[in-house]
């Protein structure tokens, strides 16, 4: 299976929402935030915002940086 990686650089706009969904094999960490990015030229001037959804060993490992 192919694995692609991406780099964003942004601000968050307000703290992340962390919580546990009941899974299967039990409760699974997710977390859910919103990324403010900078376009850069050539497009035109302006912000994205987009919003993040991670689960898992990621929630956790970003939740504690985040």
């Amino acid at each position: 299976m192919a694995r692609n990686s991406v780099v964003l650089k942004g601000n968050l706009t307000r703290d992340p929402f962390f919580d546990y969904l009941s899974g299967r094999d039990g409760p699974v960490p997710f977390m859910r935030f919103t990324l403010a990015v900078d376009r850069h030229p050539p497009r035109q001037d302006g912000t994205d915002y987009l919003q993040v959804v991670a689960y898992s060993q990621r929630a956790l490992h970003d939740h504690a940086f985040l």
